[in-house]
């Protein structure tokens, strides 16, 4: 009797994972394809990736020179294995503006779901809005403008 009852709650367990991983999915992916993206435009200046790069290694960000390509950087934070993934993606223009995109990502050991940092989905919603505060600090160093969250939800960003 014992190990049937062990043998159910172990089953019962692995479907309760699977849902929540299912659900968590389902949401990146609704996420991913309803949301806009969340790119702000640095207008020209100097030390665009000067600053990025400070902010970078202020808070935990690696650069990825891998997922870069030509006139575009790109930085990570995280690997997004119970935890969150963030990457923001920098992209030179040749007038010496740049447009800087923020997106979070949800690690499914098989693919890597991505969705803008500043999607209305209520998955990680506390986590993404301290990042986009933080990365609202650079955007304003930057005179560029502010990454926002979309209005009616129940939690919102506070502009610093």
């Amino acid at each position: 009797m014992n190990t049937s009852i062990f043998i159910a709650a172990v089953l019962f367990s692995l479907l309760y994972l699977v849902f929540l991983l299912g659900l968590m999915a389902w949401m990146a992916n609704k996420a991913a394809k309803t949301s806009a993206p969340a790119i702000s435009h640095i207008p020209a200046q100097d030390n665009i990736l000067a600053a990025v790069q400070a902010f970078a290694q202020k808070n935990g960000y690696k650069e990825r020179p891998e997922l870069s390509s030509e006139g575009e950087k790109v930085w990570r934070k995280g690997m997004g294995l119970l935890t969150s993934l963030t990457q923001v993606h920098v992209s030179l223009q040749a007038d010496g503006s740049a447009e800087l995109e923020a997106q979070e990502g949800a690690n499914f050991l098989v693919k890597i779901l991505f969705f803008p940092i500043t999607a209305g989905t209520f998955l990680g919603l506390p986590v993404r809005q301290r990042k986009v505060k933080k990365l609202n600090v650079l955007l304003s160093q930057l005179q560029a403008p502010l990454l926002e969250f979309p209005k009616g939800k129940r939690i919102k960003v506070k502009k610093s």
